[in-house]
C-alpha cells in the first residue's frame, strides 16, 4: 500500500502532484488511490466467486457480496488498530507515525470504495451516507494534518470490533440461516462487543 507499488507510475503521479502539493500530501494521496483501487480490485474478484448464493435476490447477492470485502476489511483493521492502540500509538499531539498513516489510508480508502460501491450497486441508503462521509472526512482531516491518528485508530478499534460478527450476522440471515446456532452466536457476539 505504499508508493513504491508500481515505482514509475508513482513517481510520474508525485512528479505532477508536486506542483500542487507538498511532497507529503501528495504520498499520502497517492496511497489512498492505491488503497481505493486495490478494494475495487478485491470487490471484483468476491463479485465473481463462484459461491451457492445465486438463489438470492439481486439486492440481496449485491449486498452478501459486498459484506465479504466489508467483513475482510473488518477483521484487518480489528488486528491493525488493536494493534497500534495497545502497543505502538504516538502520543496525543504528537504527529502520526508512519504506521498509523498506514492504518488510516488502508481504512479511508476502504470507506471511499465501500460508499462508491454502494451508491453504484444500489445498496446506500442515507444512514450509511452519513457514516462513510464521517469516517472519510475524519479520516482525511487526520491524514491531511498529520495529527490525531491515535484518537482516531483508537476509535476505529472500538468501531470495529463488533464489525465481523456483524457482517457474519447478516450474511448469514441472508443466506436463510437465521434461526440456526451460528446465527445466534454471531447476534450474541455483535451485542456482547457492541
Amino acid at each position: 500500500m505504499t508508493s513504491s507499488a508500481n515505482p514509475a507510475l508513482s513517481y510520474a503521479l508525485s512528479k505532477f502532484l508536486s506542483n500542487y502539493m507538498s511532497e507529503y500530501h501528495a504520498q499520502i494521496l497517492i496511497e489512498f488511490i492505491i488503497s481505493f483501487t486495490l478494494w475495487n480490485i478485491l470487490n471484483i474478484i468476491v463479485m465473481n466467486l463462484k459461491l451457492n448464493d445465486g438463489y438470492l435476490s439481486r439486492l440481496d447477492w449485491l449486498d452478501f457480496r459486498n459484506r465479504i470485502v466489508s467483513i475482510i476489511h473488518g477483521v484487518f483493521i480489528l488486528f491493525l488498530s488493536t494493534y497500534n492502540t495497545f502497543f505502538v500509538h504516538s502520543g496525543c499531539g504528537e504527529r502520526n507515525t508512519r504506521f498509523e498513516e498506514i492504518i488510516m489510508n488502508f481504512t479511508n480508502g476502504y470507506f471511499a470504495y465501500d460508499f462508491v460501491a454502494m451508491a453504484y450497486l444500489g445498496i446506500l441508503d442515507k444512514s450509511m451516507t452519513i457514516h462513510h462521509s464521517i469516517c472519510i472526512g475524519g479520516l482525511s482531516a487526520g491524514l491531511w494534518t498529520g495529527l490525531s491518528a491515535d484518537v482516531l485508530i483508537s476509535a476505529l478499534f472500538l468501531t470495529e470490533i463488533s464489525n465481523p460478527s456483524m457482517h457474519m450476522r447478516n450474511m448469514l440471515r441472508l443466506l436463510g440461516f437465521r434461526y440456526t446456532k451460528a446465527y445466534e452466536t454471531s447476534e450474541w457476539s455483535y451485542m456482547g462487543n457492541f
